[in-house]
């Protein structure tokens, strides 16, 4: 009989996130970023207290749901270099979302992330979201 392998089962840690997690994200966030439809930046959040941020993460942990206001996105059209007016191939549509829900994913991903590496389910050639890895070797 031959053996099957099992896909890795992922656990989530469902403990509620603590101030020093939100506070470690809050840390990495650039001042000069664009904001969301809610018009709320970095720079505000890291001016509100973590703790109520941490508190509103986790009332999203307790419910496993996120408010509405946060999955909307405000779709804005740049134009690519050598821009023709009238040619949609020749702009590009950046998507801005909530900030708070930006700051939220970061402190989901900070968990799930080090599962995902240490189950070596990502692909070699995956290199967004891990920190320190290189995409220099998928330009050339």
């Amino acid at each position: 009989m031959g053996t099957t392998e099992e896909e890795p089962v992922f656990h989530p840690d469902t403990a509620h996130f603590t101030q020093a997690e939100v506070e470690a994200v809050l840390r990495t966030l650039p001042n000069n970023k664009a904001s969301g439809m809610d018009s709320v930046s970095y720079k505000d959040l890291k001016a509100t207290q973590a703790a109520e941020i941490t508190s509103i993460f986790n009332v999203c942990l307790e419910n496993r749901r996120v408010p509405d206001s946060w999955k909307g996105a405000l779709v804005h059209r740049i134009p690519k270099k050598d821009n023709i007016p009238d040619n949609p191939t020749t702009w590009r549509d950046i998507s801005l979302l909530p900030s708070i829900y930006k700051v939220f994913m970061k402190c989901v991903l900070a968990r799930i992330l080090p599962w995902l590496v240490d189950v070596d389910i990502l692909s070699p050639k995956q290199k967004a979201y891990i920190n320190r890895q290189g995409m220099i070797e998928h330009v050339f």
